[in-house]
């Protein structure tokens, strides 16, 4: 329950009340009163008459919660999912209104997600996509409305954070969500080890129950899952064994990725899914998605993966959220129908009004019209205001200082071998960027790309060879991990604001200004950067490259978190830009529209190959490498599973045999009854043969049914002697 105090007699009665009701409680927080209320429906916010004006509740699932101003938890159990009656659907939006602080995101959400569906949310940077999904998590709060989550949904979550401070193994890790199948291990274990000191039957059939559930469960077939999820995200079998702080945060994101696609939801959702990964493991996780038979809500600005993966879109624009039940190959046109009957609605909505305000004027004065004319008012009054459509977006601006003189030798490694640790990841590296020249780097998962760039820095000490930088180069640097190194207790103001006053040859202004070019103004610049978006936050980090003048660039997958919008626009900053520029990237059409002079290529081996002549379609060979690689480990996968299957057979014929053995004694008793019987009929029927030769056919039945368990028998007995 959020309350704003209107006056001492509304403190008096909310405190009266806190007193008197079980079912509030009245905890302190910074930044006010917050009361908590239980109750069976989640987040319906209204007016209660008997506390006056301007006091507000919530009436929430799994009550006790704080509710107030939308806060965010940095770890969200599965119980603070918004769980409720969905009516048939996975998810549930009515009357929703998503803001942060006083800003008003999303309003009037009112959609129904399907189950089988797979929904596409699309939209700009900071129009709340990533907000709205933490607010289907439980992870914040909304402003207004209702959410609810069906319960018997089991909901994977991949958030825009890697899985930094993880002490497990890569393999470990992956596994860690697998909460019915580790469940179900747990469960075969411990009746393996009750059957192993005591066969008797009730053992045995516990034992049948918990080998069949981690069965169904895929339990068997695991290690073929783990091991085609994370080749498929460009990790090798060594991989799986290594401590997950071995990797850098862009290969935690896999981590995380993996994890949440290896948890078993039936409600898979995604905040950019695709961030960090290269071409190979785009495509094959757009293939993995379009495979997915549970709901999938993904929020992705690869216009690729969702093409493929999505067969609904969810739009946010201009604080709507829009549905369309198609794919995105139809969503421009159906977007584009949607608006021109809006349109059309509009202008016959305002005809209407244009006639009742026409009449009101011209006869609302006269005596002998007053009642219709007051007849009039109220049928206006009743009218639902039907918003005329916004068809265009505020443009992104980004311009870039121009570059500071610099000698024609600009930065160089020369006879260069480096690495982290002990050991060198590259080694004889000579490269050399000159005045003007813009370099593309290019390379295999885990090659190095970003350890070279770092080299070239001066932030990854070398261990042969010389690192030269001009005594005229200025830095302007953006990494991978940039935007999560900003300062996330700052507002995005204050730093920028800030870098301005250390520089000293720029104003308050000109930061101000940066920021609001990139669409960070007005109350977006004034929230805290951790409560920003990725795509916010890399606005910001592009917002401090705009004001710090450099003459060499080095960009390391600048793109990530950006929308199509702002990648464009970035492009054209560059492409005008006069100073030299190293850039790595996993993108294409990025790499093409920024014109790049010359190419080095990192490989596998630890070298750094380079050429001049801009760029050619055969520098981009080793992503169909990569495809290649995932198939050649599918098909490994594959023989793995195959032997999993056969392990599988041999454990569950090893834990059966003592039972089918005591059937076995049991059949044979049985069947000897049935053989003397039939011995005593024939010696009764000595004289007729016919009766005779049906005996003995039946006698030869028997008997070869008993060599046949005898025979079961002793290759039990064998086989217990051997495993």
């Amino acid at each position: 329950m959020r309350i704003s105090l209107g006056n001492c007699a509304e403190s008096a009665m909310i405190l009266l009340l806190g007193l008197c009701s079980q079912s509030f409680a009245a905890p302190m927080r910074q930044g006010g009163t917050v009361a908590r209320l239980r109750g069976p429906v989640f987040a319906r916010r209204g007016r209660v008459p008997l506390l006056g004006r301007g006091i507000r509740f919530w009436e929430g699932v799994g009550g006790g919660r704080n509710m107030g101003s939308i806060q965010e938890r940095t770890h969200i159990p599965h119980s603070q999912i918004p769980f409720g009656d969905t009516g048939g659907s996975v998810v549930l939006m009515k009357d929703l209104l998503v803001g942060v602080g006083d800003s008003d995101l999303v309003r009037d959400v009112n959609v129904e997600l399907l189950p089988g569906h797979r929904y596409g949310v699309i939209g700009q940077n900071g129009v709340g996509k990533s907000t709205l999904l933490k607010i289907l998590t439980g992870e914040l709060l909304p402003t207004d409305g209702i959410v609810r989550v069906d319960p018997k949904a089991s909901v994977g979550y991949l958030k825009q954070t890697a899985v930094s401070g993880s002490t497990r193994t890569v393999g470990e890790e992956v596994r860690s969500q697998m909460n019915r199948l580790n469940q179900a291990k747990k469960n075969l274990d411990e009746a393996e080890k009750s059957i192993k000191h005591d066969p008797s039957g009730q053992n045995i059939l516990m034992f049948e129950e918990a080998q069949t559930a981690f069965e169904q469960l895929g339990g068997y077939t695991v290690e073929g899952r783990v091991s085609r999820v994370l080749a498929g995200l460009g990790f090798s079998q060594s991989d799986h064994e290594r401590p997950c702080s071995d990797f850098s945060g862009g290969w935690q994101m896999r981590i995380a990725l993996a994890r949440t696609l290896l948890s078993d939801p039936n409600l898979l959702i995604l905040d950019e899914p695709t961030n960090h990964l290269d071409a190979g493991a785009k495509r094959w996780l757009a293939g993995y998605l379009s495979e997915f038979e549970g709901t999938l809500i993904v929020v992705s600005h690869d216009e690729n993966l969702v093409r493929s993966a999505c067969d609904r879109i969810l739009e946010i624009e201009f604080q709507r959220l829009h549905e369309y039940r198609c794919g995105l190959d139809r969503y421009v046109g159906e977007k584009a129908l949607r608006i021109k009957q809006q349109q059309a609605a509009f202008e016959r909505q305002q005809e209407e009004i244009d006639k009742l305000e026409g009449f009101i004027t011209k006869f609302g004065a006269k005596a002998t019209k007053a009642s219709a004319a007051e007849s009039k008012k109220k049928q206006l009054a009743k009218i639902e205001r039907i918003e005329a459509p916004v068809e265009h977006r505020k443009k992104t601006i980004l311009k870039l200082p121009n570059p500071p003189p610099n000698d024609l030798r600009v930065a160089s490694l020369e006879g260069a071998s480096f690495g982290w640790g002990d050991k060198s990841l590259i080694t004889g590296c000579n490269l050399n960027i000159e005045k003007g020249e813009r370099w593309l780097i290019l390379g295999e998962n885990g090659a190095g790309k970003s350890t070279l760039m770092a080299a070239l820095r001066g932030d990854l000490p070398l261990k042969e060879g010389n690192l030269y930088h001009s005594e005229r180069t200025i830095l302007g640097v953006f990494t991978q991990d940039l935007a999560q190194d900003l300062p996330q207790d700052k507002t995005a103001i204050n730093h920028v604001l800030d870098t301005v006053q250390v520089m000293g040859s720029m104003t308050d202004e000109d930061g101000r200004k940066a920021l609001g070019a990139l669409g960070l103004s007005g109350p977006k610049a004034l929230r805290k950067i951790g409560d920003l978006s990725g795509g916010e936050k890399a606005r910001v980090a592009l917002a401090l490259l705009t004001l710090r003048p450099s003459n060499l660039m080095l960009l390391d997958e600048v793109t990530n978190h950006l929308d199509a919008g702002t990648v464009t626009t970035l492009c054209q900053a560059l492409r005008n830009w006069k100073g030299s520029l190293a850039v790595i990237t996993h993108d294409r059409d990025f790499a093409r529209q920024i014109n790049p002079t010359h190419v080095a290529m990192v490989t596998k081996s630890g070298k750094v190959e380079t050429h001049d002549g801009g760029l050619y379609e055969s520098d981009f060979a080793f992503m169909q490498e990569d495809v290649e690689t995932v198939r050649e480990t599918e098909k490994t996968t594959h023989e793995v599973r195959e032997i999993k299957e056969e392990d599988k057979k041999v454990r569950r014929k090893k834990m059966n045999a003592p039972k089918r053995i005591s059937k076995i004694e049991t059949l044979l008793e049985g069947l000897d009854e049935r053989l003397a019987s039939i011995d005593e009929k024939m010696a009764e029927k000595a004289s007729d043969m016919e009766e005779l030769t049906r005996l003995n056919a039946e006698r030869n039945a028997v008997q070869g049914e008993i060599d046949n368990l005898y025979a079961e028998w002793e290759e039990l007995e064998e086989f217990l002697a051997t495993v």
